[in-house]
């Protein structure tokens, strides 16, 4: 009996200690920021800033990063440290250091799933919106069958000649939505295909202007859906408004602000493919079909925020008539 008795207390003893222990490495852990000089959330054991994601459930990673992105914004720091449980992370705000990121320090760790299922996911933001505003649909659709004329094909040699209105950087500010230019398509403004972006320091680097210095190998969010809704940056950032990338309004846009597929020589290997695929299944589809929004889909749309591709928490419903 007492050697069980000496066994039992030994076992308590050593799993206080490793209670102990564990606690003293995530608050050892949670200097982290304040030690490199970084404005930061104060973190909460044991998840650190991710009580909302393992608590309240809240989406990952659109939720974590937006309600972080919120924080920070509030406090007016152009970047702010937090904790993934015990991992530090840095989320970038200001799109000076955005530039700076994605462009000269860091190593990609890329985020973006390519395939069909981002183009498809924007097609589906994209025909919504479209259906949304009829009049942005009737303008697209006069191009189209203006320069398609009698050919009932979309050839790849068509679309890259630009011969295509929706691939030109002439066109008119209704139908500029889909040009190529990575900082100009304005459903990729409000519905990135990716929430956010992810960057690895290779290198210790001083934030430009700053004395706050960030080590190699942390990690570097940058909130990309947040950033292209914040209304600092845009104006109405709720509003799908195609004008904010007419050529007489395009040179307004903050550089490094509207970064659906990132930017710089590490941004999104798909990304030509993906503009491609999204514009011709939009052009097939608006020149056969005259599209409307169903009693069945539930407005205003949700954003289902556990997903890592943009979605709608429910199915987007629409109405094709055909032409």
């Amino acid at each position: 009996m007492s050697l069980f008795l000496t066994l039992l207390g030994n076992g308590i003893a050593l799993l206080l200690v490793a209670a102990v222990s564990f606690h003293a490495y995530f608050l050892y852990s949670y200097t982290y920021w304040s030690k490199k000089g970084v404005p930061y959330l104060e973190p909460k054991f044991p998840y650190g800033n991710c009580t909302s994601l393992f608590v309240k459930g809240k989406g990952y990673p659109v939720g974590l990063s937006d309600s972080c992105y919120k924080k920070i914004r509030e406090k007016v720091w152009k970047v702010g440290g937090f904790f993934t449980i015990a991992r530090p992370t840095l989320l970038v705000l200001d799109p000076e250091y955005v530039r700076d990121i994605l462009i000269k320090i860091a190593q990609v760790s890329i985020f973006f799933v390519g395939g069909f299922e981002a183009s498809s996911s924007t097609m589906t933001f994209a025909l919504y919106e479209l259906a949304k505003h009829p009049e942005l649909q009737d303008r697209l659709r006069d191009e189209i069958m203006t320069v398609l004329n009698d050919k009932k094909e979309l050839t790849y040699r068509v679309h890259q000649r630009n011969e295509v209105p929706s691939a030109s950087y002439n066109c008119p500010p209704t139908t500029y939505i889909w040009q190529l230019s990575s900082k100009g398509v304005e459903t990729l403004r409000l519905y990135p295909v990716v929430s956010c972006l992810q960057r690895k320091y290779i290198k210790d680097y001083t934030l430009k202007n700053t004395n706050m210095v960030v080590e190699k190998g942390v990690t570097c969010v940058i909130p990309v859906f947040s950033i292209q809704r914040d209304p600092e940056l845009f104006k109405d950032p709720l509003i799908f408004d195609p004008d904010r990338f007419s050529p007489e309004n395009r040179n307004n846009i903050v550089p490094y602000s509207n970064l659906p597929f990132g930017d710089g020589p590490r941004n999104c290997i798909g990304l030509r493919f993906a503009y491609m695929q999204t514009k011709v299944g939009i052009i097939e589809t608006i020149r056969r079909f005259k599209l409307t929004i169903s009693p069945s889909t539930k407005m205003p749309i949700q954003i289902d925020t556990d997903l890592l591709i943009l979605q709608p928490r429910e199915t987007l419903y629409l109405q094709a008539e055909p032409i």
